[in-house]
């Protein structure tokens, strides 16, 4: 069985140091997969690229923003592994641009691929919580 709290000398309780890298695993693999289906669409703004097609296949089939996904997961991890005040306001931060840049990019693609645009199905960290 594998423990998920353990004890610690200083500290009341402290998660296994095992969990956050499996978090963090986890975040990088959904990141390369991610990048690998957006290659033709792929960039840092959040402003889709003129001409690149709508991207629903693959990882995008089953969440609607991967990327920022995967960046929420890794940062879970660093968080996890050395949490205090500053690392959650941090956290907290990261999440507030990472939902500010999807609802963006969401109405710019609405706009440009009108008809091919639909709902996808929902995952943490952006939507659907």
């Amino acid at each position: 069985m594998v423990l998920i709290l353990v004890p610690k000398e200083n500290k009341i309780i402290e998660l296994n140091p095992v969990i956050p890298q499996i978090i963090s695993g986890f975040g990088f693999t959904l990141l390369i997969v991610s990048a690998y289906y957006l290659r033709p669409s792929l960039r840092v703004s959040p402003i889709p690229k003129a001409k690149s097609p709508l991207i629903n296949k693959g990882i995008y089939s089953f969440i609607k923003h991967p990327m920022y996904t995967a960046v929420m997961l890794i940062a879970l991890s660093i968080i996890l592994n050395n949490f205090n005040e500053i690392t959650f306001v941090a956290f907290i931060a990261l999440y507030l641009v990472l939902r500010a840049k999807a609802d963006m990019e969401e109405q710019l693609l609405k706009k440009i691929h009108k008809s091919k645009y639909s709902k996808k199905k929902t995952f943490f960290p952006i939507r659907g919580i």
